[in-house]
């Protein structure tokens, strides 16, 4: 592969920002919505300007936004994401789509009582044709996961190893996030 080749493909795999008039658009349709909380998962240089510009609009709705890692729960993605699966999911699912040409999905798992994390817009690898056709569909991939976790006969087992080895080399911040998020895979059953 030429360099050019290179260039041209890192090119095709940027995230570009939202406009001002799709940031505009975005916030005529959510700013009567009431205050939400979204933590921007943006893992990579590639979707740092997309990033920004939803931190951009969602600090000019008032609503309180931060950017980091996703953990566990952006591994693997492409495209955009937003998790748990709850009203304000799919209020952001509703307004991006109709005010951009950024398609949404919402294949996470449903929000759990009692659970005051903050909905998480995860910015994943920008679909391309070779990783779109290389994807394993997300309720492939979240069937055999939970199924691996939340077994009662092998949460134990399978579910601790699991744990052990995203965590074997992770920061402390990283660990409780990954314990957080498969405490949370676990309830599902």
């Amino acid at each position: 592969m030429s360099i050019h080749d290179r260039v041209a493909r890192y090119a095709a795999a940027r995230w570009g920002d939202l406009s001002a008039d799709e940031i505009d658009a975005l916030y005529e349709q959510l700013h009567k919505k009431g205050q939400r909380s979204i933590y921007i998962s943006c893992n990579r240089a590639e979707c740092s300007a997309l990033a920004n510009s939803f931190d951009q609009l969602f600090k000019r709705l008032g609503w309180p936004s931060i950017i980091g890692e996703g953990g566990i729960l952006a591994l693997g993605a492409i495209g955009i994401q937003v998790n748990p699966e709850d009203d304000t999911a799919r209020l952001l699912k509703s307004a991006i789509e109709a005010r951009t040409k950024i398609k949404v999905d919402l294949s996470g798992i449903p929000r759990q009582a009692r659970d005051l994390n903050p909905t998480m817009l995860v910015i994943g690898t920008k679909p391309t044709d070779y990783n779109v056709a290389r994807k394993i569909p997300e309720s492939e991939a979240r069937k055999k996961l939970v199924a691996l976790i939340a077994s009662p006969r092998d949460r134990g087992i399978a579910g601790g190893a699991l744990l052990t080895k995203m965590t074997a080399h992770a920061t402390e911040p990283v660990k409780t996030h990954v314990t957080r998020s498969m405490d949370e895979l676990r309830k599902v059953n």
